[in-house]
């Protein structure tokens, strides 16, 4: 028996320790409270990536369509109308999502990286596959959105983070233009938390959009 023998696993790694001990009654959370993502990034990310989206398309109109390109992208020149951008977050995301480089240099550097991920979904709209290309990751645009980014941790923020009945995902982002518009937005959980729970169409809608450009 590998578990059992003077050698084996419970001896040499469990050191008397038994793994009943460890059960613990089910109450549900793994399935009641857990996540869903709609895009492919880190969880912490998925509230200010969807704000973000709201953002893009609330410039768009502000700064009308000489703004926008035709991939619906918003223009070099309609972003430097951008003066100040800000991230207000929880302490995790500062930790996790912030303590890099901003130009990315790979898929996963990207996908953890916090102000590429808004930077880029403030100028093409969302965060998909083509976030994690090179073309994408190497734009003067949303390198130039993600160097200017400032990020401040909110303690309200963390705290709602780390209460076990909320565990939030809250973040705001604040856009400054040269007319000295603002817009800002902020959104505790994204769409797929359990306090905003998805249905069947949300769990279709990820798989085909996900899935059909391989298998159709």
């Amino acid at each position: 028996n590998p578990f059992e023998t003077k050698f084996g696993f419970n001896e040499q790694f469990l050191k008397g320790l038994d793994l009943r001990d460890l059960i613990q009654p089910f109450d549900g959370r793994a399935i009641f409270k857990s996540f869903y993502k709609r895009r492919q990034a880190e969880y912490h990310a998925q509230s200010a990536i969807e704000l973000s989206q709201t953002l893009h398309n609330e410039l768009k109109t502000h700064l009308g369509p000489s703004a926008v390109n035709p991939d619906s992208s918003l223009t070099a020149q309609a972003l430097e109308q951008i003066r100040e951008l800000d991230l207000t977050t929880f302490e995790a995301v500062v930790t996790i999502l912030t303590d890099k480089k901003r130009a990315p240099d790979s898929r996963e550097s990207a996908d953890h990286n916090m102000p590429y991920m808004i930077a880029a979904a403030l100028v093409y709209g969302d965060v998909d596959e083509r976030t994690f290309q090179k073309g994408v990751m190497s734009d003067p645009r949303v390198l130039r959105l993600s160097e200017m980014m400032q990020i401040h941790e909110d303690p309200e923020y963390t705290k709602a983070y780390y209460d076990e009945t909320r565990r939030h995902n809250h973040n705001k982002v604040r856009i400054t233009l040269a007319d000295g518009s603002v817009f800002e937005k902020d959104l505790e959980n994204a769409g797929g938390h359990w306090s905003r729970p998805w249905g069947d169409a949300e769990v279709s809608e990820k798989a085909h959009r996900l899935l059909d450009p391989m298998y159709g």
